[in-house]
């Protein structure tokens, strides 16, 4: 029987196979996945680049059902900002993919769905053809070019890595010696360590990045909430107000007519705790 694809698991299939999705929990505080508002807004705005909630939600809705449970919004605004941030360094390289390498990539995409040309081109319909694929193909590509070469270029794995993991994790392994299993264990310590990597690159893109984030939340009655960076600055806002603490940790107060100001200042890395009453954080940070 042939396999007939969704177009939306194809380009999710090659967001995986191309980028790590990068998963900073404390980032930012909870998103509802359940939100009132219907029309499209602005939910960040990155270097000057506007992200809208549509994108978010059309990578989200590319997702194969199957991992619908395990994977959340603020897991695909953190990939948004990441890749937002990452193709302005692509865009500084002057990254360009020619037809061979378009090809090769391709390739190795439709032997990791191990499906034929013929069957990939299944998939597409006249609302959605392989030319929509390529150009969103071509941007994950210039993505996994640019890390490959200027973030994960010199990733190794040594054998007191490989025999270290495997007498740490001797309890997984029952029955197979490690000549046995030594590719699969030097494979996964590169992968932690490519994830590692990027996780951090993306920290650094952070720490130089200036940007709000504009969420809708239950907690502040779905008002309109800024997430505060080192140097984001004079940003109009009278909803609501959160403080950057360690590692991204936040804390938000939902308040009208905040001099932010006089709150918000750069570098502000204390953690305030829970305060209730809004003039006393005005008080301390005026």
């Amino acid at each position: 029987m042939k396999k007939k694809l969704r177009l939306g698991r194809l380009l999710f299939l090659a967001i995986v196979l191309l980028v790590v999705v990068y998963s900073c929990n404390n980032m930012y505080q909870d998103i509802s996945d359940n939100e009132s508002v219907q029309e499209d807004y602005v939910i960040a705005v990155v270097e000057g680049e506007t992200i809208m909630n549509s994108d978010v939600e059309m990578l989200i809705a590319s997702i194969p059902t199957e991992l619908d449970e395990v994977v959340n919004k603020k897991l695909f605004l953190n990939q948004t900002i990441f890749n937002t941030l990452l193709d302005k360094e692509i865009i500084n390289e002057n990254i360009t993919v020619n037809d061979e390498t378009y090809q090769k990539y391709l390739q190795e995409y439709l032997n990791f769905l191990s499906i034929n040309q013929s069957e990939f081109e299944e998939a597409f319909d006249n609302n959605n053809t392989v030319e929509d694929f390529k150009d969103l193909f071509l941007v994950q590509i210039k993505r996994d070019i640019f890390l490959r070469e200027n973030v994960i270029s010199n990733i190794s794995v040594s054998e007191e890595e490989i025999t270290m993991f495997y007498d740490e994790n001797i309890e997984l392994f029952q029955g197979y010696n490690l000549s046995s299993i030594k590719h699969l264990i030097e494979s996964e310590i590169f992968g932690m360590k490519q994830r590692d990597i990027i996780n951090n690159y993306f920290e650094e893109l952070i720490q130089l990045a200036n940007f709000e984030i504009y969420l809708f939340e239950d907690a502040c009655s779905n008002q309109r909430t800024i997430y505060y960076y080192e140097n984001s600055t004079d940003v109009d806002n009278d909803d609501v107000l959160l403080v950057r603490k360690t590692d991204y940790d936040l804390v938000s107060f939902c308040h009208g007519d905040v001099p932010t100001n006089s709150i918000v200042k750069k570098g502000i890395y204390e953690e305030i705790g829970d305060i209730e009453n809004i003039d006393e954080v005005i008080e301390k940070y005026k």
